[in-house]
C-alpha cells in the first residue's frame, strides 16, 4: 500500500477529542435554542448540561463540537440545518448516517485511514480490521508525513484505538472482541438529506450523483439510482429516467421543508 503525498499536516486529535456520539447528539438538539457556538458553550458550561465531573472533559467535548461542525466544510450541510434533522423524527440510524461525515471530514487523518484502508479493504473482500492494521498504516504513511515520525508507539495505539471506537459508534465495526468490519447501507432518509441539500445547492442530477460524499457513505451510482426511485414511491420528490436522460423534481421547496413535512 502506497501512502498519498501529504496535502494537509495530520494531527493527533482522535484520541483527545473522542468520539462522544450521545453527547454530540445532545449538543446539537440544544443547538438551535441558542444559535450560536459561544452562547451554546456558555449554557453547556455554566449548566453542566454533558453531566461531565471535569470541566475539562467538557471544555474537550465543546471543542471538538467546534471542530466537527463550525469549522468551513464546503461539501457538508451547515450546522443549523443539521441540527433540524437531529430535532425531527427521522430514524436515529439514519440520524447516524448523517452525522457520519463530519467526523470524517473535519479530520484529514480520519478521512486517510477510512479512505485508504476501510474502504480499500470493503472493495477488495478483507473484512478485518484491527488496531495493528491501522498502527502499522500510521507507520506507513509517516514516510510522506513526516509529522507523524515524531508519534510514539503508544500514541499510534491510543489513536487506533479511537479509530476503531469511530467505526464501533456508527455501526460500521462489530462489536470488542470481533474485528470484523461491516458495510454502511445507507437509509433512504440519510440519501433524502443529503441529496435535497446538493440539489438545492443547484446541483445538476449528474453532479449530484458524482459527488464524492456518496463515496464515504458507501453509496455506488446504481444504489443511487434505486435510492431515487425509492424516495419517489415515498412521495419526497418526482424522479424519471429514459435511457440517458434524467429528470428530478423536488416535492418540497427545501430540505427544511421535507423535514418539516416528512419528519416534524
Amino acid at each position: 500500500m502506497t501512502p498519498e503525498m501529504p496535502t494537509a499536516k495530520f494531527k493527533c486529535n482522535l484520541h483527545r477529542t473522542g468520539v462522544f456520539l450521545p453527547e454530540t447528539i445532545r449538543l446539537l438538539i440544544i443547538y438551535p435554542a441558542v444559535g450560536s457556538y459561544e452562547k451554546l458553550r456558555e449554557k453547556v458550561i455554566k449548566e453542566n448540561i454533558l453531566a461531565k465531573m471535569s470541566s475539562q472533559t467538557t471544555i474537550g467535548m465543546l471543542r471538538a463540537f467546534r471542530q466537527r461542525f463550525f469549522m468551513t466544510l464546503a461539501l457538508l450541510p451547515p450546522v443549523d440545518l443539521l441540527a433540524k434533522a437531529i430535532n425531527s423524527a427521522l430514524p436515529e440510524i439514519a440520524q447516524k448516517q448523517i452525522l457520519f461525515p463530519y467526523y470524517l471530514l473535519s479530520d484529514s487523518l480520519v478521512e486517510n485511514v477510512y479512505r485508504n484502508l476501510v474502504l480499500t479493504r470493503l472493495d477488495e473482500g478483507i473484512l478485518t480490521f484491527s488496531r495493528d492494521d491501522v498502527v502499522d498504516y500510521l507507520e506507513h504513511l509517516s514516510f510522506e508525513h513526516p509529522e507523524l515520525k515524531g508519534w510514539a508507539r503508544y500514541t499510534r495505539m491510543r489513536w487506533a484505538r479511537g479509530m476503531l471506537s469511530l467505526l464501533r459508534n456508527f455501526d460500521l465495526l462489530e462489536k470488542a472482541p470481533s474485528t470484523r468490519l461491516i458495510k454502511l447501507y445507507l437509509r433512504r432518509e440519510t440519501f433524502a438529506f443529503y441529496w435535497l441539500w446538493l440539489r438545492q445547492n443547484n446541483y445538476s442530477v449528474k453532479e449530484a450523483t458524482e459527488h464524492e460524499l456518496w463515496s464515504l457513505l458507501q453509496v455506488s451510482t446504481p444504489r443511487i439510482k434505486e435510492l431515487l426511485f425509492e424516495g419517489q414511491k415515498e412521495g419526497w420528490w418526482n424522479y424519471l429516467e429514459s435511457g440517458q436522460i434524467s429528470e428530478f423534481n423536488p416535492v418540497y421547496a427545501s430540505v427544511e421543508e421535507w423535514l418539516q413535512h416528512v419528519f416534524g
